[in-house]
């Protein structure tokens, strides 16, 4: 297939993936697991109910989770908090993508919402955001699931972006779950 063709994203959009990505995801994983477990403040796993379908959050270290993390805040001491997401291979790409993504949104829901709190003041000064962006940013996530969908086993490439949307997903879960 010839470069331009549409299986390869067209750059306007992919900007904007990326952008995304990078706002919705800090993965900072320095320290080795078992380190990092003795000098987490929070530790989670997720568990997931193949009956429901549902994921839940739960303590660290329990059997058969899609998903276990480990955060430690340090932003005020070394300018960097540290999140650390491990997967079980004992589950498929797109569920352990999924519980990674729930397990972030636990262990970090309060520097989401500072974040956020932060963004929304700075940016929007208190003003809404408009229709267009919020129409804009809703047609490219909509465009980016689409081509991820179709063709995640054609191209690497897609089967990446989607495998970061089933994160994406994830995170967006827990929150929804949390208000």
């Amino acid at each position: 297939m010839a470069v331009g063709s549409s299986m390869w994203p067209r750059p306007e959009r992919c900007g904007v993936l990326v952008c995304t990505i990078v706002m919705a995801f800090i993965f900072v994983a320095s320290l080795p697991v078992d380190a990092l477990a003795s000098k987490a403040s929070l530790a989670a796993s997720v568990r997931f109910d193949p009956s429901s379908g549902l994921y839940h959050a739960a303590p660290a270290g329990t059997d058969a989770s899609p998903a276990t993390g480990y955060f430690v805040p340090g932003l005020n001491k070394t300018g960097w908090d540290v999140l650390h997401v491990v997967g079980s291979p004992n589950y498929t790409p797109d569920q352990q993508m999924f519980a990674a993504g729930y397990v972030e949104g636990f262990l970090t829901a309060k520097q989401i919402s500072d974040w956020y709190t932060n963004y929304d003041a700075n940016l929007f000064h208190t003003k809404p955001v408009s229709d267009g962006l919020r129409n804009y940013l809703t047609q490219q996530l909509s465009w980016a699931r689409a081509m991820s969908e179709k063709m995640k086993h054609t191209l690497d490439y897609w089967m990446h972006v989607s495998l970061i949307l089933q994160q994406f997903d994830g995170l967006v879960a827990v929150r929804t779950a949390c208000m």
